[in-house]
């Protein structure tokens, strides 16, 4: 009786040592949205590290990641949209939740700053990044001079060397979406 017992002591300990909990899973780190530059010389990706999520950039030939951003925390804010430039020296990212019908932007977190999205422009040769403004959406034109994006129910421009500030465009009823450039940039 007494080898029964341990025997069982022996197994009830193996299985508590090694008993995975759900933390163990929901605190993998994984990739998502994984873009490539047009001449393929660059690619990006989010991270997404036990909720801290950051942008990391490879670029050719050996293809190691360096972090663009240094977000901490899981604060529960997306960040989506990544897009090169057309020469891939800039990338642009959307940071923040989109609005439900009430205008909300979700706040997991309960942060006491806005965690509406916005737009953001990072310049690879001097890891700076700067934020542009409110929006979503963004496209860049195909002279890589000008960035157009979308905010609530208007379209904005600006330059994506910050020489000039943001202009809207105009406003329209209902919503706007699947911006386009001409090939020769002066339309949307």
């Amino acid at each position: 009786m007494r080898k029964l017992i341990l025997f069982f002591a022996v197994v009830f300990l193996l299985i508590r040592t090694n008993a995975q909990t759900i933390n163990d899973y929901l605190s993998v780190p994984f990739p998502t949205d994984l873009k490539g530059s047009s001449d393929g010389k660059k690619i990006a990706w989010i991270f997404n590290d036990k909720g801290s999520r950051n942008i990391i950039v490879a670029e050719a030939p050996l293809f190691q990641g360096k972090n663009i951003t240094n977000f901490t925390g899981d604060d529960g804010v997306d960040i989506n949209s990544l897009q090169f430039s057309p020469n891939g020296k800039q990338l642009v990212f959307v940071k923040g939740n989109p609005a439900n019908t009430r205008g909300e932007a979700a706040n997991p977190a309960l942060l006491q700053t806005s965690t509406e999205r916005t737009i953001w422009i990072a310049e690879l040769s001097s890891d700076s990044i700067r934020k542009i403004g409110a929006g979503f959406y963004p496209k860049f034109s195909p002279d890589g001079k000008t960035l157009a994006y979308l905010k609530q129910t208007e379209i904005w421009t600006t330059s994506t060397d910050g020489s000039k500030t943001s202009e809207r465009l105009f406003t329209a009823r209902g919503s706007q979406n699947s911006l386009r450039w001409s090939p020769d940039s002066k339309k949307i």
